[in-house]
């Protein structure tokens, strides 16, 4: 294993390690593994926009690690067998947005739901345009092709995850092109952020989840408590909001609810979050369970707690959700500027960057800050 190795990578050999110290005692372990399946997952990689180059690198191995299994010697011949610990690294293997080079050409169908979902807030392509540093025209283009650029689609989440909360009008948008934008959106059947799990909405396949509250005999209280059992099962946005109520009633946080679901980090708050703000544009009331009172004063068990989760890697989202009060509550916590009578372990001051590091990162061209 290399010394270079990601942690996920360490933990993954750990595993696999334990696997063949098993199989071994069994008598049941062979090192190799047939490599067509190996190929054809290395295909569908290669397909959703990702060199077989970029794949060694992530995995691990050198610059031509995967070349032969794919291409064979220099009289093509392939192999037919691969070493077992690669070839369930490679089959184990899906790149994220992340993963992918700038110019990687990928799947436009998530990059293209986002932006729909901002015009029905609201938001026009040309807003949306500036913050991914592209021409309306050329954001319009690659919305409308087969592919689109990785590079494109990291700016287009970047803007998304900035705006799916916020209104039009605070970024300078005429009331009456926001309600333009948004009858648009309305006649082309768009969804907004609502009806999308941040786990899914790249998935071509995945279908939006739409408010039941329009039909009233499309809300399933079964679901509902299936889904507070620990099931999971596809619900609507009203129906997950009354599941995870539920699930915070019985004293559940919302870690706990991802880890139950398998959802990713935050998936829960986020949620829970756009939820709040859809009801409090539209003057519904929002679930008690779920309520935030930034007033209420702390006890000294939950000031010692917030610290420690805070430390322990949880956001101040996260933990405002799971107590009770804002956010910023919980930053004024962690930071030591409020309940200074108790203990825990407090956040480290943020350090004032350095000339050298303003000029290294001034502006998305490298132009020197002024």
């Amino acid at each position: 294993m290399r010394a270079d190795a990601s942690l996920a990578q360490r933990a993954a050999h750990a595993r696999w390690q334990a696997r063949r110290r098993e199989a071994m005692k069994a008598g049941t372990w062979d090192p190799f593994m047939p490599a067509e399946p190996v190929r054809q997952h290395v295909r569908r990689l290669q397909a959703a926009g990702m060199p077989v180059r970029a794949v060694s690198r992530r995995l691990g191995y050198g610059r031509d690690g995967l070349d032969y299994l794919m291409y064979g010697d220099e009289d093509h011949k392939v192999g037919e067998r691969v070493e077992r610990e690669r070839g369930e690294a490679v089959l184990a293997y899906w790149p994220t947005l992340a993963d992918f080079p700038d110019l990687a050409r990928i799947d436009p169908t998530g990059t293209r739901r986002r932006v729909q979902a901002l015009e029905v807030l609201g938001f026009q392509q040309t807003v949306m345009a500036e913050r991914v540093g592209i021409s309306s025209g050329s954001l319009s283009r690659a919305l409308n092709s087969k592919r689109v650029t990785a590079q494109i689609a990291r700016s287009v989440l970047a803007a998304y995850n900035e705006l799916w909360n916020k209104q039009p009008e605070d970024y300078g948008v005429l009331q009456w092109v926001a309600d333009r934008t948004r009858r648009k959106a309305a006649a082309h059947g768009y969804v907004g952020p609502l009806a999308w799990d941040d786990d899914t909405i790249d998935d071509p396949n995945a279908q939006p989840m739409l408010d039941a509250g329009s039909d009233a005999e499309a809300y399933d209280e079964v679901a509902v408590r299936r889904y507070a059992d620990g099931a999971i099962i596809n619900l609507t946005a009203a129906e997950r909001l009354d599941a995870i109520a539920l699930c915070v009633s019985r004293g559940l946080s919302y870690v706990d609810i991802d880890r139950a679901h398998g959802h990713g980090s935050s998936f829960t708050c986020v949620f829970v979050g756009r939820m709040r703000r859809a009801y409090e544009r539209d003057g519904r009331p929002f679930p008690e369970a779920l309520a935030q009172d930034s007033a209420r004063e702390l006890e000294e068990a939950e000031v010692v707690s917030i610290r420690t989760r805070s430390q322990a890697g949880e956001t101040d989202l996260e933990l405002g959700l799971a107590f009770g009060v804002r956010p910023r509550v919980i930053a004024e916590v962690c930071r030591g500027r409020t309940y200074q009578q108790y203990g825990g372990p407090l956040r480290a001051a943020k350090t004032t960057p350095t000339k050298a590091s303003k000029t290294l990162f001034a502006g998305k061209t490298g132009q020197r800050a002024a």
